[in-house]
């Protein structure tokens, strides 16, 4: 529900929520890549910082979810490539595959500025 930016010229890390957050709800920060399946992501925390994560999306894992992170990494994937390496036709495939993306961000409960900049 939290994102962190760094500050360079203040020399500050910046928190600041990237959803509505209630009173005493816990303040989280994604120490991994959002769009790995779940398996990949406790694996990378757990080698990285010695961590198990208990946020919903890793402690009640549904197979659903895990499908669609896959399938937003394929549309990021594929939109990249539709605007870097197609004619401008293939613009608008490329539009669309990132609104499926940005549905699928939706779904998932991923309303992170830095995954919804992934689609720019």
């Amino acid at each position: 529900n939290c994102e962190q930016s760094w500050n360079g010229e203040a020399k500050l890390q910046n928190v600041f929520a990237s959803t509505k957050i209630q009173k005493g709800d816990e303040l989280v920060l994604p120490y991994t890549e959002l769009l790995a399946p779940t398996g990949q992501r406790a694996n990378r925390l757990w080698e990285r910082w010695r961590i198990r994560c208990s946020c919903a999306a890793c402690s009640s894992p549904v197979p659903e979810s895990d499908l669609r992170r896959v399938k937003m990494q394929k549309l990021l994937r594929r939109a990249e490539v539709a605007f870097d390496d197609a004619p401008y036709s293939d613009a608008e495939n490329a539009i669309d595959m990132l609104e499926d993306y940005l549905d699928l961000c939706d779904e998932e409960g991923l309303h992170t500025k830095s995954a919804r900049l992934e689609a720019w």
